[in-house]
């Protein structure tokens, strides 16, 4: 199993899950919106698939509700994992940097937020967002 680990917490990420229909220890499937990739697998070796990855500008859509969850607020200090990367066939991840929304990936808030990804999995590219945020600390880097 392929992680990608976060050096610190991406805040604006866990904001937007709180904004949104999930809680503390819900978990669902569904669309990872407005990720910025700034390395595609063009540009990085076999090992690092994704390149870097940004989720000042991100928020998740869910599809499927698996777990509700408790109802309260993701805890801001929760740390950030990307599970998964190496079961995404290459021909669906990002070949250029950009905007890109992620279908077909599931959102777990127990303990950790956790952001599984599958064969399924697919990158789609996306307009960038009238403005970009500058948030270093929601770097995730492979």
């Amino acid at each position: 199993m392929h992680q990608l680990a976060v050096k610190q917490q991406p805040d604006a990420f866990v904001v937007a899950i709180n904004e949104g229909a999930l809680s503390h220890g819900a978990e669902a499937s569904g669309t990872l919106k407005c990720v910025q990739v700034m390395q595609g697998r063009r540009h990085v070796d076999r090992e690092a698939v994704a390149g870097a990855m940004f989720l000042c500008e991100a928020d998740f859509r869910p599809r499927e509700t698996f777990t509700p969850g408790d109802g309260t607020p993701v805890p801001a200090e929760s740390e950030v994992v990307f599970v998964g990367l190496d079961k995404v066939p290459k021909r669906r991840l990002p070949e250029n940097p950009g905007f890109y929304d992620v279908h077909g990936v599931t959102l777990s808030t127990n303990g950790r937020v956790a952001i599984t990804f599958g064969s399924e999995s697919i990158f789609v590219p996306v307009p960038a967002p009238r403005k970009v945020s500058q948030h270093p600390s929601s770097a995730v880097r492979v």
